[in-house]
């Protein structure tokens, strides 16, 4: 079944999906009736076989790091894993000092320019906690704790009707301009205007508006207008649509669960919420802070959301029996800090662990990932060559532009230095 991806769905209908990907009844997705439901969790087992340990506790933040700080604490933290875990010769410098000055030069060659773009805002606290991470890595010549995302330091700076360039913005972090888009000139151009928006009354021929204003169809065209206020916390609102407002889920009330579990119908009241902690109760693990909900009992088929405690509690393959857990993605779900994750869908680089499934081997913090052309893989061991090993650089030759940089350290990978 590689490739099939079943979206979250309510405790009802685990059935259908798990007997059509052959393993766990927790390869779940909705819609079965009381009595089936039942009957699967009269006959579960106990016993799945555990992934990944990838339920541990998130690091404190870091000390911020200032951008006029940042190559030094970078290259220190980069020549902790380089000198110590390289096995290569090659792939390492002479002495630490070699190292601290090389690895320097490329950051203020390559990163520095990008990460000091007028057009974003470097974020000194997200630069501490990358610095941190990497320091981690290096010091255990392990994987790292999380991705090396050089794009997440930075934010868009750029008001509207502020001059803008699209030359890298992806590389660089993507829109520079705050609250709405940076509109090229022309089609054969990258620099423009970052879109000022159109007030209430004014034609939307982009479909946007200011904020707070909906682009509506009206006689004479589309005109914004102020957007209908969605539903806030604890109002009524329609299952079908799932609109509430930001932070928001439209789930079935807790009257209506508890009625549910004692043997009455199936859930019809509905209100916005923010999602459920661990142990509430719940048909959906969508609806969980976790994503993951687990069968707490037979008799009433109740649910809570629960903590995932590694790959395998997200995620069904290769096991024979159900344990009661189903994640937001049962398929190739992942398990990170407590909370299980889409693994298929929207993979940012380096945001899966050792053993968790793989598709490519960027999604991986190891660099390593087993996939073969015809089956998904398992994320492996660190990768200490593609982590650590580098070619030193002298500062000789021209160095990769800041973009460049930036774009194959979100990558998951290091800069291609210049020997």
């Amino acid at each position: 079944m590689l490739g099939l991806h079943r979206p979250s769905t309510p405790l009802l209908n685990v059935i259908e999906i798990a007997l059509m990907t052959s393993t766990c009844f927790r390869s779940a997705a909705p819609s079965l009736r009381r009595t089936v439901l039942a009957l699967a969790v009269a006959l579960t087992l106990t016993g799945c076989s555990s992934g990944g340990d990838s339920g541990g506790n998130s690091p404190a933040p870091a000390d911020p790091v200032p951008l006029t700080a940042f190559c030094a604490e970078w290259s220190a933290a980069r020549c902790a894993g380089v000198q110590r875990c390289c096995t290569q010769t090659t792939g390492k410098y002479a002495d630490d000092a070699a190292c601290a000055a090389g690895e320097t030069a490329l950051c203020e060659a390559t990163m520095l320019p990008a990460l000091g773009n007028p057009q974003y805002i470097y974020d000194e606290q997200a630069g501490g906690d990358l610095v941190a991470r990497l320091r981690r890595s290096g010091d255990g010549c392990r994987e790292p704790d999380g991705a090396l995302d050089m794009t997440a330091l930075l934010k868009p700076a750029l008001e509207p009707g502020s001059a803008c360039d699209l030359a890298g913005a992806a590389a660089l972090g993507g829109n520079p301009c705050k609250g709405t888009i940076c509109q090229p000139a022309s089609s054969e151009s990258t620099a423009g205007t970052c879109l000022v928006l159109p007030a209430e009354g004014e034609l939307c021929p982009d479909l946007l508006c200011a904020a707070g204003l909906a682009c509506t169809s009206e006689t004479d065209g589309r005109r914004c207008r102020p957007a209908p206020p969605l539903p806030a916390e604890g109002s009524p609102c329609d299952s079908n649509t799932d609109l509430c407002a930001p932070g928001l889920r439209c789930m079935p009330t807790t009257a209506a669960l508890r009625a549910y579990f004692a043997g009455g119908d199936y859930p019809e009241e509905h209100t916005c919420q923010r999602l459920h902690k661990n142990g509430e109760q719940v048909l959906d693990p969508g609806d969980c802070e976790s994503g993951l909900m687990k069968i707490t009992s037979q008799a009433t088929l109740a649910a809570t959301c629960t903590a995932c405690r590694s790959h395998q509690d997200c995620s069904s393959e290769n096991t024979d029996t159900f344990d009661g857990l189903i994640s937001i993605d049962s398929y190739s779900g992942y398990c990170d800090q407590g909370v299980c994750h889409d693994g298929l869908n929207d993979v940012a680089p380096g945001s899966k662990s050792e053993g968790a499934i793989c598709f490519d081997v960027a999604e991986c913090r190891s660099l390593s990932c087993d996939r073969t052309p015809s089956a998904y893989g398992h994320c492996q061991k660190a990768n200490v060559e593609a982590l650590f090993c580098t070619a030193p650089f002298t500062g000789g030759g021209a160095a990769p532009d800041g973009e460049t940089a930036l774009t194959t350290f979100s990558s998951g990978s290091q800069p291609a230095a210049r020997p």
